[in-house]
């Protein structure tokens, strides 16, 4: 009886250890599906990024062109200015050389009063409907979009009556540091003032409701810029601005692209819950920021 018993205990056991061998292969295999699995996710988040990045450089090289043709034609309502002028100058001077203008220069001339027989002329500006002068060595503007900042100063007040900062307008600046917008401003444009590394303060830019692609990419110094009536905030658009801290929307903000803030490394952000993101790439556009806030939005 007791001999019959441990032989059931031992074959028992024997079987045990044969699951318990069956099981281990089990999990070896498991933990090596686990791994291929894990690579082929890792290739595919590879993949992903990469084509969202050539999506970034087509739309970026699409606004580029788009800015070179405004600006052939900008260059070509120059040149038709600029014929106009001449055609004007050809005028004054043959009516100058004609009798009817000696006769009224000696007129004027024998008025007891002293005339001004020729008026001064007055600067022309560039910039078609901004109310206050400007300085063409600073700015070049038309149609009121500022499309290029030529001075050399570490504050600059961008003139009333522009509507839009072009793309690239100060782009690359070393110099600038702090940027004054008028209450007309309402875009800012693709690589406006990416990687001025020395800017530190935008002010006065509330009434902005779109913000082109990399607009502010790069500006590591940038603390301080009030936003918080923006509709629209594109592709890239504070990427890497180390130095911003706190940055509230209203909940006017619709939209927000892909990496918007991304590795804004001490930023805390307040956004409504309405806001959309660009397709499916919400994870990118806060990416290494230091908190995202999401509050409601009440109807």
């Amino acid at each position: 009886m007791n001999k019959n018993l441990h032989q059931q205990i031992g074959n028992l056991n024997e079987k045990i250890n044969q699951q318990k061998d069956t099981i281990n292969e089990k999990d070896i295999e498991i933990k090596n599906l686990y791994h291929i699995l894990s690579k082929q996710n890792q290739n595919l988040s590879k993949q992903n990024g990469e084509i969202n990045w050539l999506r970034g450089e087509l739309k970026r090289l699409n606004n580029i062109l788009q800015d070179r043709d405004r600006q052939i034609s900008v260059l070509n309502y120059k040149l038709n200015e600029l014929n106009q002028i001449l055609c004007g100058m050809n005028g004054e001077i043959k009516f100058r050389n004609s009798e009817m203008f000696k006769t009224l220069l000696e007129f004027a001339q024998s008025l007891p009063v002293k005339v001004q027989t020729t008026p001064e002329k007055q600067p022309i500006e560039i910039c078609n409907n901004v109310s206050k002068p400007y300085d063409p060595k600073e700015f070049i503007i038309d149609d009121r979009i500022l499309y290029r900042y030529i001075g050399k100063s570490e504050e600059v007040t961008i003139p009333y009556g522009v509507i839009k900062i072009g793309g690239y307008a100060f782009r690359e600046n070393k110099i600038i540091k702090k940027v004054n917008f008028p209450e007309t401003v309402t875009e800012i444009g693709v690589q406006a003032f990416e990687i001025c590394k020395n800017l530190i303060e935008v002010n006065n830019a509330k009434n902005v409701i779109k913000i082109g692609e990399e607009a502010f990419a790069h500006c590591s110094k940038l603390e301080k810029i009030n936003i918080e009536n923006v509709k629209e905030i594109d592709y890239n658009a504070f990427c890497w601005c180390n130095s911003l801290k706190i940055l509230e929307f209203s909940d006017n903000i619709k939209e927000i692209g892909d990496g918007a803030f991304e590795y804004c490394s001490n930023l805390i952000i307040s956004i409504p819950n309405t806001c959309k993101y660009v397709k499916d790439s919400a994870r990118y556009s806060f990416k290494g920021c230091k908190k995202v806030l999401r509050r409601e939005v009440k109807n």
